[in-house]
């Protein structure tokens, strides 16, 4: 027999729109400086060379394409953190210095919310890298400035007898 067409043909069965990913509430946030890393957004732990000659740091030298400090240097290094996330962020700035220098170099710091302004964590005294510790909360779709100020720590130059 030949076939006929059906007189009430079925619509075929499609199936469900697949359920939208779930929202990723992870937060995210970057971090990057106006220097060395233009475009490159830190991760969790990110080494930086606050030490490098730019504008605001004085004694820094080039040696061998190694950044080189002496007694009496000092200088700044700005960053930016933005969350563009569309909630809070709380962020943690815990500050550690890596010196391989034997004895090491008897650095100092200072961390300040903003580019101008006095506004330092923990007060305006100089402290070393582990004592320096800010917790906050960064609002939804906002940045914020930190202004890190080194130097070598010229009180602390003479070295104790073996």
């Amino acid at each position: 027999t030949e076939p006929t067409n059906p007189t009430n043909p079925t619509n075929p069965v499609v199936p469900p729109p697949p359920p939208p990913p779930p929202e990723d509430t992870t937060p995210r946030i970057y971090v990057s400086d106006d220097y060395t890393m233009i475009g490159r957004n830190w991760q969790k732990i990110t080494s930086v060379d606050i030490f490098a000659p730019r504008a605001g740091n004085n004694g820094v030298q080039s040696i061998d394409g190694k950044n080189v400090i002496a007694p009496g240097s000092n200088g700044k290094f700005i960053f930016k953190i933005r969350n563009p996330q569309m909630f809070d962020v709380d962020i943690t700035i815990d500050l550690q210095d890596s010196d391989a220098n034997v004895p090491n170099i008897p650095m100092i710091y200072r961390l300040k919310r903003g580019i101008v302004g006095d506004d330092y964590v923990g007060g305006n005294a100089w402290r070393t890298a582990s004592e320096i510790v800010e917790f906050a909360q960064l609002p939804r779709s906002s940045s914020v400035y930190y202004t890190l100020e080194w130097e070598w720590d010229a009180s602390n130059n003479t070295l104790e007898p073996p």
